[in-house]
């Protein structure tokens, strides 16, 4: 995996996008804005610093009140195409293969086979990868896997587009929701996986999945009223401490060489991984920084983890670097990378 490009967008101070959300709160539900904001601000503290958004002024107007699923989708046809259009501009060459990796919209055609048409692109295969949320990027990473083993001289190229920021849910006045207003963030990110070898990058190694027994409540992503709607339990950083060194295990010659990329769900989540694992803060630095300066972007987290590591050339060839993702199931991923040249 390589040739990472992340994609800019607009970009807020978390203490502004606290006092955003309180307001709405209070204009909502009649509750005090100043003791959610502190609210807000206990949870996280410094954890976050920015948030990413598509939208010049946080969501697009309206988008936190009662919008039809047609003008969110609508939204999310007009930026995707936005997207991949400067994703993918000045390319001229035919990809083999394209995975579009989103779980805050749906459309089809898709915004690929919109390029795709618009490129002349007839003989790339087009796959779609949908609504698994934040552990998707590594379900991607193992897809590829498979298509590379299985066809020769072949390059995988897989986008992830979320627009979480289109889902601000103010309908329930729960604190459990208002965490999951104030951690989601947007991102967008472009990567290239090749059986050609060739430049830095990360080559896979193994991939595991595995869902926790008795855990299918803790977490979900479904269909609300009018828009898509989260539940996250404060039960899920423990179920992942119980369970998470069992599930490492899988992964042999595991030593303290090994570098992490954890996608970073919320403080929490970090906090429970490195706890269950012994990992040292160093091992978790580049998962906590990039939460602190985007956010959760749901899939597209990793992809920022992912790049970071590969810029950062102390990080030696043959390091391996374990990822890990969680998401509904409640369901634990993880791929083992080593670091080539």
């Amino acid at each position: 995996m390589s040739n990472v490009l992340t994609y800019q967008l607009h970009s807020t101070d978390q203490s502004t996008i606290n006092q955003w959300l309180a307001k709405r709160y209070e204009n909502a539900h009649g509750v005090d804005a100043v003791h959610i904001e502190s609210f807000l601000q206990k949870i996280l503290g410094a954890r976050i610093s920015r948030r990413n958004h598509y939208f010049e002024d946080y969501i697009p107007s309206g988008a936190g009140e009662v919008v039809s699923w047609q003008e969110r989708m609508n939204v999310f046809s007009r930026v995707n195409e936005e997207a991949f259009a400067k994703l993918f501009d000045g390319h001229l060459t035919q990809p083999d293969s394209i995975y579009h990796v989103s779980c805050t919209g749906y459309e089809s055609p898709s915004a690929v086979q919109s390029l795709a048409q618009k490129k002349g692109w007839g003989q790339t295969q087009v796959t779609h990868l949908y609504h698994m949320g934040c552990y998707a990027a590594l379900i991607a990473v193992r897809q590829a896997w498979n298509e590379l083993r299985a066809t020769a001289n072949r390059k995988v190229t897989v986008v992830h587009t979320e627009a979480c920021s289109l889902h601000a849910n103010f309908e329930s006045g729960e604190k459990e929701q208002m965490i999951v207003n104030s951690l989601f963030s947007d991102g967008v990110v472009k990567y290239d996986l090749t059986n050609t070898g060739g430049g830095r990058r990360l080559v896979i190694k193994q991939c595991e999945e595995y869902i926790l027994p008795n855990t299918e409540s803790l977490m979900s992503w479904k269909l609300g009223n009018h828009n898509l709607s989260m539940t996250l339990s404060r039960e899920v950083p423990k179920e992942i401490s119980k369970n998470l060194k069992t599930f490492v295990n899988r992964f042999e010659g595991r030593d303290e060489a090994w570098v992490f990329a954890v996608h970073p769900g919320g403080p929490s989540i970090i906090d429970a991984v490195g706890d269950s694992l012994g990992l040292s803060d160093l091992q978790l630095a580049m998962s906590r920084d990039v939460f602190y300066r985007n956010g959760n972007m749901s899939s597209a987290t990793l992809p920022y983890i992912w790049k970071g590591i590969l810029e950062q050339k102390e990080i030696l060839p043959g390091t391996k670097v374990l990822s890990l993702a969680f998401g509904p199931g409640l369901t634990v991923c993880g791929t083992l990378f080593e670091v080539a040249e």
